[in-house]
């Protein structure tokens, strides 16, 4: 647990699939995705962008999926352009 506080990614990571998979805790994965994402880690933005936009009937994860979209954008994320456009 001190690994995942300290930031490194590959510990949430392992968190973040324990409690998907073992509890199926939705909110537990969605907090441990932001802090990944916050900390400029490009699969977890990604990944936080993919489960933002699965939650579409909620107007608040859409306006934060265009956040992470347009911040990876902006790095030059190559996972943006399949976001955005389907992979074309």
């Amino acid at each position: 647990m001190v690994r995942t506080v300290k930031g490194e990614y590959e510990a949430t990571l392992l968190l973040v699939r324990h409690f998907s998979i073992v509890y199926e805790d939705y909110d537990t994965v969605m907090t441990w995705n932001i802090i990944d994402a916050e900390n400029d880690y490009q699969e977890a933005q990604y990944s936080l962008v993919v489960s933002l936009l699965n939650n579409k009937n909620d107007n608040e994860s859409i306006t934060r999926s265009i956040f992470w979209l347009y911040k990876m954008a902006a790095i030059g994320y190559r996972k943006t352009k399949e976001c955005l456009f389907g992979g074309k």
